[in-house]
């Protein structure tokens, strides 16, 4: 770990930078600890996901817990369908569509598919969505209630 703020390429804030390396794939992670993007795959094989776009969370669950304390925290989803009862904080950012991937990798997090990302419920359970929202490229397969 570093506490060096010059460490992201084109970073000016002056923040702290983190350099994570994962030698079984031959990357590092450069990041910027102002960063308040979550990234969730239900396809990754991390033993130990930590919401960064090379080890992002399994869940959506995780993610919004993750973001509690974050201002202006946004979730990046790779597509697929999230099985679930989660709450949708107000004003939270969901953005899906991002390419899904065992492997891990950042560029796949650039720009989204045309495929949508799913959110969906189980057992009579449900998606509330409280407050005004943004939501980008996510269908939502169940019935919805708004608080």
């Amino acid at each position: 770990a570093s506490y060096a703020s010059n460490l992201v390429p084109g970073d000016t804030n002056g923040s702290p930078d983190v350099a994570i390396a994962d030698y079984n794939y031959g990357l590092v992670l450069l990041r910027n600890t102002m960063d308040n993007t979550i990234y969730v795959d239900r396809r990754t094989v991390s033993s130990d996901p930590d919401g960064s776009p090379l080890y992002p969370y399994r869940s959506l669950s995780k993610a919004l817990t993750a973001m509690h304390g974050l201002s202006g925290a946004v979730i990046k989803i790779a597509t697929g369908s999230y099985v679930g009862n989660v709450t949708i904080p107000h004003r939270a950012k969901l953005y899906g569509g991002y390419p899904s991937s065992k492997t891990p990798s950042t560029a796949r997090w650039a720009q989204p598919t045309a495929a949508a990302t799913s959110l969906a419920t189980q057992d009579g359970g449900s998606i509330v969505l409280q407050g005004p929202n943004i939501l980008r490229y996510i269908k939502i397969r169940t019935s919805l209630k708004t608080e």
